[in-house]
């Protein structure tokens, strides 16, 4: 080996060394860098070999190992946005808002706020443009994280990675509708209870074969059952048999009531739910050989309400609002039972009733219209021209009228159809519509004028009906002589007798024919004069003086339901409770509760009422909760330990809105640095596995808090003076080479 290789190894040494000492202080430059990893630096020998295997040069390269598996320091944080990860796993993080930019991965945890994008809303009443803010790092590079899907409730890891939006109103129109809830309560076993109505029907009558046809009938709420005697029963109890199983058969009576047989000839009516009255009525129809058969109805038992206990329950509506019912618990009238309705408020509907008239228009002819009792009507005058013209005529009628129009405002609809509308939604009316036929019949009525000189023998001819009649002038003075008696002779006539009536007329010469009944026509034929001696300039004119026409019997009014009345409120069915002698309800253990909420919100849930007990004491709520939530604005945002981003809202309510998933790698150590305090993958440290925290036992978020660098000072700085000792070395030998060299030079000279 020469002198000059002696230079090789010493500068091999220092530049390690150097090298060494470089990541050294880059170490100590970031040991208050949230999230950095520091890099230790170690060395491997080089070597060169000649070609008898002896070697003659050596020497030291440094190889960098980065600590990016090691957890750093973590330290307590005032802010929110501040979320240290506790164990292995990356923030992910993407450059580009779309994600279309580069994934990169972190674990500086100091995140801030961004703003991307605005978009329109409704803020206080008034549409204003927003500005939409995420989540970011310190480099400007958005969170990614995983919505909340709407369904489950939960944060699926399939689900692709999205920006996490934070800003004021993210949320503002985003609700989730109440689908379960939980209630749990004691009703007071020594609570009053309901008395079931009774109505009691007796029947009387002859019984037996010639009476066969008989019917008896009960009504229930409208709804009536008959039963028609056969003829065979054998007395009246036989009858009311028959007549118990014919209403509890009856699905809607039978679902109100239950019928029993009483004492003789009797039956009873019990309401199925204590406290829920009903309206009965009882008839017979005689048909059989004695008119004697009665069924009389009397109240035995009065309905009564047992005592009722209130509980409001709030939910979420389908718009995202908060809304409250109210859950009816009412003592039955049978031991151990009680019944629960719901009651809500909604959006009364206006209704509306659609009157439509028909019919021609004549004068006289009378349209009416009903309301609560109070009638209004319009008589035609037969100068409408049409029945749109009698239909505002009506509509006018009702809004004048001081008592129906107080309840309902008419206006002009389709062709002939008029509407009346409510004026108060949800305040209902009864309406009902009649038409009287008052149009009269007019009689034909045509004139004829006969004139001339009178002379015996001269002759008129006239056609009715297609019957001639002729009058021959014989000893008349003049013609209204002439015409006086052929008025006459027309009377006479028996082929005319009872179709028209001759009359004289005002004028000269002048009479009428008109028709004997009104809207039956006549038909006129020719009129014609002859002559019959010397020429005197005889006339006969004929003229229609009245047209006939027969009054039409065809107008009517009929009215429908268009729109039907919605009350403010509503109240379900009542579902039955049954609890067994110790207080533990039996049956049901939920309840369907389906609502609509002023705003056309809707909710339709399962209310667990299992936890529901009956015993002796006071009406006690112990617990009542529900899923879903209501739209409102944000305030803040902070983290929970499974990297769940909470969101607390203006309506003291608070909620999982996001889930920030961990990136993990097989070899993390591998990563790429890359300026910011990020990584990226690299084909050494393998593709991500993306897990969330606090599962199959990955790591834990540590909410206000950040992680620290993980640089060691102590070891730093002993590893600084290792280094700088491991540096003189090489250089001492690098020095005594050097100057070898100097004295070989001078030796030479």
């Amino acid at each position: 080996m020469t002198v000059f290789n002696g230079y090789v190894s010493p500068t091999l040494g220092m530049m390690a060394q150097a090298h060494a000492l470089n990541t050294i202080g880059i170490n100590l430059a970031n040991v208050n860098t949230g999230g950095f990893k520091s890099t230790e630096t170690r060395f491997s020998t080089v070597l060169s070999e000649t070609l008898d295997k002896q070697s003659d040069l050596g020497g030291v390269k440094p190889k960098d190992y980065q600590k990016i598996d090691k957890q750093g320091f973590v330290v307590s944080s005032l802010s929110s946005l501040d979320v240290a990860i506790n164990g292995r796993g990356f923030f992910i993080v993407n450059t580009k808002f779309d994600g279309s930019g580069e994934t990169l991965y972190s674990r500086d945890v100091s995140f801030e706020v961004a703003t991307e994008g605005t978009e329109q809303a409704t803020v206080n009443g008034a549409l204003v443009t927003i500005k939409k803010a995420y989540m970011v790092d310190k480099n400007g590079y958005f969170v990614q994280g995983l919505e909340r899907d709407s369904t489950t409730g939960t944060f699926p890891l399939t689900a692709t990675l999205k920006p996490l939006r934070i800003d004021q109103f993210a949320f503002s129109n985003t609700g989730e509708a109440t689908t379960a809830a939980d209630l749990r309560l004691n009703l007071p076993a020594n609570d009053t209870p309901s008395t079931a109505q009774v109505d009691s029907v007796t029947l009387a009558g002859t019984v037996g074969a010639l009476e066969a046809g008989d019917v008896y009938s009960v009504t229930v709420d409208g709804t009536t059952v008959s039963y028609t005697t056969t003829g065979a029963e054998a007395n009246l109890d036989a009858v009311r048999d028959a007549f118990v199983a014919a209403i509890n058969a009856n699905a809607t009576v039978g679902a109100v009531v239950t019928a029993a047989a009483g004492t003789t000839g009797k039956l009873n009516l019990t309401a199925k739910s204590g406290g829920t009255a009903f309206t009965a009525t009882s008839s017979a129809t005689n048909v059989g050989a004695t008119a004697d058969n009665v069924a009389t109805l009397t109240n035995s038992v009065a309905n009564a309400t047992g005592s009722v206990q209130l509980y409001n329950i709030e939910v979420f509506d389908s718009n995202g609002k908060a809304q409250s019912a109210a859950l009816n618990f009412t003592k039955g009238s049978v031991v151990n039972q009680w019944s629960v309705t719901a009651t809500n408020m909604r959006d009364p509907v206006a209704q509306i009733e659609t009157i439509t008239l028909a019919g021609t228009v004549e004068a006289g002819d009378q349209y009416s219209v009903t309301v609560n009792g109070n009638t209004v009507t319009y008589t035609t005058t037969g100068i409408e021209a049409n029945l749109d013209a009698v239909r505002d005529g009506l509509v006018a009628a009702v809004n004048a009228n001081a008592t129906v129009g107080a309840i309902v405002t008419a206006a002009a609809g389709a062709a002939g159809a008029l509407t009346l509308t409510a004026k108060s939604a949800g305040d209902a009316f009864t309406a009902t519509s009649a038409a009287v036929h008052g149009g009269t019949s007019v009689a034909q009525v045509q004139t004829y004028t006969v004139g001339g000189a009178v002379e015996a023998g001269d002759q008129f001819t006239l056609d009715i009906n297609g019957i001639t009649s002729t009058f021959t002038i014989g000893a008349e003075a003049d013609m209204n002589a002439v015409r006086t008696a052929w008025v006459a002779q027309i009377n006479a006539n028996p082929a005319l007798n009872g179709d028209i009536t001759a009359a004289p007329g005002a004028g000269t010469g002048e009479f009428t024919i008109t028709s004997d009944v009104a809207g039956t026509p006549f038909t006129v034929g020719t009129v014609s004069q002859v002559d019959g001696g010397v020429p005197s300039g005889l006339t006969i004119t004929t003229a229609a003086t009245t047209a006939n026409y027969l009054a039409v019997a065809d107008n009517t009014a009929s009215n429908s339901t268009t729109t039907a009345n919605v009350t403010t409120t509503t109240t379900s069915a009542p579902v039955t409770m049954t609890f067994d002698p110790t207080g533990v309800l039996t049956t049901p253990t939920s309840l369907a509760l389906a609502f609509t909420f002023p705003g056309g919100g809707t909710s339709s849930l399962t209310l667990d009422v299992s936890g529901i007990t009956q015993y002796a004491g006071d009406f006690t709520p112990f617990l009542y909760t529900k899923n879903g939530f209501a739209a409102t604005d944000m305030k803040r945002v902070t983290f929970d330990s499974i990297g769940q981003v909470i969101g607390v809202f203006d309506n003291a309510t608070d909620r999982p809105i996001y889930k920030v998933p961990l990136a993990q790698f097989a070899n993390p150590n591998a990563l790429e640095m890359k300026n910011g305090n990020v990584f990226a993958e690299s084909g050494e440290s393998g593709t991500p596995n993306v897990v969330v925290a606090g599962a199959n036992g990955f790591a834990t978020f540590l909410p206000n808090s950040r992680e620290m660098s993980n640089v060691d000072m102590a070891d730093e700085f002993t590893r600084m003076i290792v280094t700088q000792t491991a540096y003189n070395s090489p250089a001492s030998v690098f020095r005594t080479v050097d100057e070898m060299t100097e004295t070989a030079r001078d030796l030479k000279r």
